[in-house]
């Protein structure tokens, strides 16, 4: 059986499609499990989120760092565009995570989208409550 014959091609597109569907249950998995990690605060990649610090595998907050999180999410809301946003941490003197100077829009934009993973984590910090 060739896969120029019908019997092939049905193979063929048999196991593709059995390719297909066991390649999006893996990123489903996957997915799922950095989620579960990312929600009980565990680190799951090596870049470490905006507003925390690595202690072993445990994410530590760092309460500057979210005090300019509460501030972003705020000046957003306000109908600031990225780049003003960036701006205004520039001249309040606050750092990134690398600690440069200069934030730029696609940085500030990375930490806004995230909003879903830092709003729990405000609500729960005691200098995330005042900003907004």
């Amino acid at each position: 059986m060739g896969a120029s014959s019908r019997s092939g091609q049905l193979v063929l597109s048999v196991l593709s499609a059995v390719s297909a569907w066991q390649r999006q249950a893996i990123a489903e998995r996957t997915r799922a499990a950095l989620r579960h990690l990312r929600d009980w605060g565990q680190v799951y990649n090596s870049e470490v989120a905006y507003g925390f610090w690595r202690e072993g595998k445990k994410l530590v907050p760092v309460p500057a760092e979210l005090a300019a999180v509460a501030r972003m999410l705020a000046l957003r809301r306000q109908g600031l565009s990225l780049r003003q946003i960036g701006e205004i941490l520039r001249q309040e003197g606050i750092r990134t995570k690398h600690g440069r100077k200069r934030w730029t829009a696609e940085t500030v934009r990375g930490i806004l989208n995230r909003e879903d993973f830092y709003t729990p984590r405000l609500e729960n910090f005691a200098g995330g409550a005042s900003a907004g």
